[in-house]
């Protein structure tokens, strides 16, 4: 999996939670060049559940997106709802935020395609604000 704003390979590196239904593991980007990382934003991050032998869950997404000037967050999570919030920069390392768009919790693939994905529901949901 890719992250969506600098297209690096989201890792996990010790964050593995074991339960009885498989591993829980939060994956992260660690590229220093990411946009979000330089600009003391919002780091991307993916929660998944991996069962043994199969298939990957989405549990919970924060992607950071970048748009005409203006930063958003796309944050899902499988116990709450799908969130598009905007963040204001008040200093260099300080963001606050308004969440300004909500839909029921979207799960996101867990295959090579999550960052398109990500992609394709943030300008979904930044399309519905503007046109509304």
């Amino acid at each position: 999996m890719n992250c969506p704003t600098c297209q690096s390979v989201m890792s996990c590196k010790n964050q593995i939670h074991k339960n009885k239904y498989g591993d829980i593991m939060d994956l992260h980007c660690w590229n220093d060049n990411c946009l979000a990382k330089q600009n003391k934003f919002f780091l991307p991050y993916i929660k998944v559940l991996a069962p043994p032998e199969q298939k990957w869950i989405c549990l919970e997404y924060g992607f950071p997106f970048h748009k005409n000037n203006k930063y958003y967050v796309l944050s899902g999570s499988a116990y709450i709802a799908t969130v598009l919030s905007e963040y204001f920069k008040i200093t260099d390392e300080r963001f606050v935020s308004q969440d300004i768009f909500q839909i029921n919790y979207t799960e996101l693939s867990t295959d090579n395609d999550m960052d398109i994905q990500a992609t394709k529901l943030f300008n979904r949901m930044y399309n519905l604000i503007q046109f509304s």
